[in-house]
C-alpha cells in the first residue's frame, strides 16, 4: 500500500486519481492477507492486529501531511484524512477483501471512481483537473 501510494504521498506526483487506483489495486491484490491481519483479534494474534491499527494510523498521518502540504485550504486535514481512509478501508475490507477473483473490473472501476469523487469533494478540488474549486 505504501509503495503504491508513494508517488502521491511523497509529492512526486500529485495526481490523486492514479494514487487512489494504485492503493486500491494493491489492497485488492493483497486483500485476503490484509483482511486476515485486521481480523486477528484473538489469542496470540492480537499483537498482529495492533500492528495493523498502527499501520493505518501511520497511513492517516501520511495522508494528512500530504493534505497540509498540497491542499493547504483543507480545514482539519487530520480528520479529513482519517474519514476518507476509513471509508476506503471499509470498502476495501468488505468488497475487496476476498481478492481479485471476487471483484470485476467494472466494480473496481466504479468503486475507484466513487472514492475519487469523495476525495475531490472533501479536498475542494475539481475532478479531472484536480485544481482547487473557486470559492465564491
Amino acid at each position: 500500500m505504501v509503495a503504491a501510494g508513494d508517488p502521491w504521498l511523497s509529492g512526486a506526483d500529485l495526481r490523486l486519481e492514479p494514487h487512489l487506483r494504485a492503493v486500491y489495486r494493491a489492497y485488492l491484490n493483497h486483500g485476503p492477507l490484509m483482511r486476515a491481519v485486521a481480523d486477528a483479534e484473538m489469542g496470540e494474534l492480537k499483537a498482529t492486529s495492533q500492528h495493523y491499527r498502527e499501520m493505518m494510523a501511520m497511513w492517516d498521518e501520511a495522508v494528512a501531511h500530504r493534505f497540509s502540504d498540497s491542499y493547504p485550504w483543507v480545514d482539519k486535514p487530520d480528520m479529513v484524512a482519517h474519514a476518507l481512509n476509513a471509508a476506503g478501508e471499509r470498502i476495501m475490507y468488505y468488497d475487496f477483501g476476498g481478492g481479485p477473483t471476487n471483484v470485476t473490473d467494472e466494480d473496481f472501476d466504479a468503486t475507484a471512481q466513487i472514492m475519487y469523487s469523495m476525495w475531490c469533494s472533501a479536498l475542494g478540488i475539481e475532478q479531472g483537473s484536480e485544481k482547487q474549486i473557486a470559492q465564491g
